[in-house]
């Protein structure tokens, strides 16, 4: 692919400013090099409006993001960047309704980085829209679940004042993370918020922490896997409706289904011709008796 870019001045270095493309792609990569100068700035607006752009990768060379870089990308679902990344420029991704994940490495490369999470603090600071996190850290992946949130006000006119407030755990979760440190005790003992948030928050972050499970405590697994137990019934429909093989299969694996939750579920994945997540159901079914032992193989 042809990358547009600039030659510019960066913090005293000559380096390249991104700009744009000449082909549009769903998948966009973009280079380290551009006219041998190391790329340290995606530009303002680069690629605001690729309707079609569904996930971008940027190198470990690129320092800044700017304003609005990927606005309305509205299919946009992955963002990929590395620990490198510090500054955010406003409205990166605004308008990106499919917007679901950003990855975020290089903390083996650069250990002694003073503020690791900057980026990633930019990127949350900068959406009020739920995604969710995962980062690569030399010793074993994370990932955090981050609900939307909603800043509002409501107008006092006998007081002629504008009292402001916010809706949603989005912002305390966001909370738990600073430039320079990520508190994941902390982030596990907001679940009870999730939890009054609604069944389909309080699942995000509780398979998120139970899948990945960095730097989780005991009692904070058994909090997510008793959250899982208690609504495997409701939670098993919503899997198979959404084709999520993936999830249903790691329930099962950890015994978190119980005969009710895989009845919940039989029903609309054979009416949806889902031989595969029946195959799991059935077969979790099947490996279960009260005692625990194996009855039957599929």
């Amino acid at each position: 692919m042809n990358f547009l870019w600039t030659k510019i001045e960066w913090h005293g270095e000559t380096a390249a400013e991104i700009t744009g493309a000449s082909v549009k792609t769903g998948s966009l990569v973009l280079p380290s090099e551009a006219g041998g100068l190391p790329v340290r700035v995606v530009g303002k607006g680069a690629f605001a409006g690729w309707e079609g752009l569904r996930e971008a990768e940027l190198p470990d060379t690129v320092r800044e993001i700017g304003d609005f870089a990927f606005q309305d990308c509205r299919n946009l679902h992955c963002l990929k960047l590395s620990c490198f990344t510090q500054e955010i420029g406003g409205g990166v991704l605004r308008g990106c309704t499919g917007f679901s994940l950003i990855e975020l490495g290089g903390f083996a490369d650069r250990p002694e980085l003073l503020y690791p999470f900057r980026g990633l603090c930019g990127i949350l600071s900068d959406s009020d829209a739920a995604f969710s996190a995962l980062l690569h850290f030399p010793d074993g992946d994370a990932r955090l679940y981050f609900p939307d949130r909603v800043n509002d006000f409501d107008e006092d006119t006998m007081a002629r004042a504008i009292h402001p407030r916010i809706e949603g755990c989005g912002y305390p979760y966001r909370e738990c993370v600073s430039r320079g440190r990520i508190d994941f005790r902390g982030y596990d003992i907001l679940f009870p918020r999730a939890e009054l948030d609604g069944l389909a928050t309080a699942s995000e972050a509780a398979f998120a922490r139970l899948q990945y499970p960095y730097r989780l405590l005991d009692r904070m697994r058994e909090m997510y896997r008793a959250f899982f137990r208690e609504h495997a019934e409701e939670i098993v429909p919503r899997l198979v409706h959404a084709g999520d093989a993936a999830r249903l299969s790691f329930l099962a694996q950890e015994r978190l289904l119980s005969p009710a939750a895989v009845d919940a579920g039989l029903k609309p994945a054979s009416e949806a011709g889902r031989a595969d997540l029946c195959g799991i159901l059935m077969d979790c079914a099947g490996k279960r008796s009260p005692s625990g032992a194996v009855q039957f193989e599929l």
